[in-house]
């Protein structure tokens, strides 16, 4: 229809989406970012961590098995490097966090040190009450192995957190426009009967049919994802109002024609669950690489050489053999036992019927030793096996930061970026969830009024922390000794040096609990308390002097009928 020359045209009817549909092409788009590094999460799999992965629809029900290991230098790296991240990170067995707030002035007041020091504590034992300290354990292996070990953290009525560790395979990542990881999809495998005692009628239609018809132990694909939540509303009630959400559905049961009919369960998270720190990873990647990356050539060789030393040791154990033709025609065999003796035919015309067809040099089987060795030196400096053990062998009681600090700058200055993504990526986020669910649990205790619509902060005081410190320590030490041998030979130099400060600094930068320094305020107090009391002790001094001299004056005879004291009080100035 024309009307002054315009055309009008009807509005163009778009196809409204599910929920479901939605989810799985977000879904198959992560998939195929995931593509590239999945076959090399196959190949740690399968020679470094044997038993992590979920690759293929058999995985979920047979423990992952690999015959290709035979030489298990790669785990055993793997694992050190595992606890090791735990110990010099997030050790179970000493403080590893210290909350304070941006502001220095308000950290030096006695109520606001107390509480947070008090909610500190809350925080380890929250820690050690759940399952997160041997979940961070696998977490950090994953890590180092596959460049991530993405978990998510779940309010848990009994132990107030529950981490779930999500396997290598299983998951796909996407992040944020920071580069931090906000996204995680899941695929996971339920039976019948688990989802039907999970969410009961919930379930989809084909599910539930398939309960009715008593066919519990069909395995159904599961996705579950975790994402900021598109649709949040400030103040909302229910999962519209988090920021995260999390969504549930059946992938079997998702199509258009049926709309929402796979979703198992829509929820959400007040803060962000997850958290991923990758070890290392390259601009405008999801996925990070680990040491398993850099170790996996290293490891392949070492099973080479292991197959080819055990060849060399059976040939040397038992050497092929040869003799006479009429011993094959006959059905004679060459008895390898101890002792045995092969019989031959009395016409053989050999003097020698049986002897080993040729000799391994025994040099061969040593130069095979050493290369092992070179290589297994490879995979142990490519998980830093050398820092983190002297990390578990040294005596706690003894070892120091400045020791691992000397003894291993290098290493430690490789290891700078990772602690810092450790701290940015992974335990920013799992303080944060922790502490937000201990808030809505009323955990905490009342914070004080200066904390009033202040934002908290997290320092970490772990042992590798402290150490990526110690450059700081070891300034302030030279400093105080320089200045230590200048107030030897002048004195009026300390007025330059601000002792006070210089302890904040030192305790700050070695990890010291709030409640062992004394703030700004109590020092003063305690200084101006100790001023009064001299001042009270050199008075009671003069006036206990005063008394003595007053004593002696009145036992001083001046030849007169009165005594040297009286004559001053009396006014009597001519003592002649």
């Amino acid at each position: 229809m024309l009307t002054d020359g315009l055309t009008f045209r009807a509005p163009l009817q778009l196809k409204t989406k599910s929920k479901d549909e939605i989810i799985l092409e977000r879904r198959s788009e992560l998939e195929y970012d995931r593509q590239d590094f999945l076959s090399e999460w196959k190949d740690i799999s399968d020679y470094i961590q044997i038993r992590r992965g979920r690759y293929l629809s058999t995985d979920h029900r047979k423990p992952r098995r690999s015959k290709k290991v035979l030489n298990e230098a790669g785990t055993f790296a793997s694992r050190v490097l595992g606890a090791g991240m735990l110990a010099g990170v997030s050790s179970p067995s000493r403080p590893w966090l210290k909350l304070t707030t941006p502001d220095e002035d308000l950290n030096e007041y006695k109520s606001v040190k107390e509480w947070l020091d008090r909610a500190q504590k809350k925080l380890y034992q929250v820690f050690s009450m759940s399952n997160y300290y041997h979940t961070k354990q696998t977490s950090f292996r994953d890590m180092g192995d596959f460049g991530q070990g993405p978990v998510i953290i779940d309010e848990d009525f009994n132990d107030m957190i529950n981490l779930y560790l999500a396997s290598p395979g299983e998951y796909m990542l996407s992040v944020d426009n920071k580069g931090v990881v906000d996204t995680l999809y899941r695929d996971m495998k339920k039976t019948t009967l688990q989802i039907i005692r999970r969410w009961g009628h919930n379930s989809p239609s084909e599910v539930i049919s398939a309960y009715d018809r008593g066919d519990n132990s069909t395995l159904w694909d599961i996705v579950h994802a975790v994402e900021p939540n598109r649709a949040f509303v400030k103040g909302a009630p229910g999962p519209l109002g988090m920021e995260m959400s999390s969504v549930y559905l059946v992938r079997d049961a998702a199509s258009g024609r049926n709309g929402d009919n796979a979703i198992l369960e829509v929820k959400g998270y007040n803060e962000n669950p997850i958290s991923a720190p990758r070890w290392d990873v390259q601009s405008n990647d999801v996925y990070g690489d680990g040491p398993g990356s850099l170790a996996l050539p290293a490891v392949k060789s070492l099973q080479v050489l292991e197959k080819r030393k055990g060849q060399m040791v059976d040939k040397m154990a038992v050497p092929p053999m040869q003799g006479p033709a009429e011993m094959e025609t006959s059905g004679r065999q060459v008895n390898h036992t101890p002792g045995g003796m092969t019989f031959y035919g009395a016409n053989s015309q050999s003097g020698e019927p049986v002897r080993p067809l040729y000799q391994v040099d025994p040099r061969g089987l040593q130069a095979v030793h050493s290369e092992e060795d070179k290589i297994d030196r490879r995979i142990k400096h490519a998980y830093f096996n050398d820092l983190f053990l002297q990390l578990s062998q040294s005596d706690r009681r003894e070892i120091t930061a400045r020791e691992i600090e000397e003894r291993h700058e290098e290493k430690l200055i490789q290891l700078g970026p990772v602690l810092e993504r450790t701290h940015y990526e992974g335990l920013n986020r799992e303080v944060k969830r922790t502490f937000g669910v201990m808030t809505r649990h009323e955990v905490l205790p009342p914070p004080p009024e200066e904390l009033d619509g202040v934002q908290l902060k997290v320092e970490y005081t772990s042992i590798l922390a402290v150490a990526q410190r110690a450059v700081g320590v070891s300034t302030l030490e030279r400093f105080s000794g320089f200045m230590g041998n200048l107030a030897g030979g002048n004195p009026e130099i300390l007025d330059k040096w601000d002792m006070d400060q210089t302890v904040d600094e030192y305790a700050d930068n070695i990890g010291v609990a709030a409640s062992v320094v004394r703030s700004d305020d109590e020092v003063g107090k305690l200084r101006e308390e100790r001023k009064k009391m001299q001042q009270a002790q050199q008075n009671m001094e003069m006036v206990q002097q005063g008394a003595d001299t007053a004593r002696v004056l009145s036992e001083a005879d001046t030849g007169r009928r009165s005594n040297l004291l009286a004559d001053i009080i009396g006014g009597n100035g001519n003592l002649a």
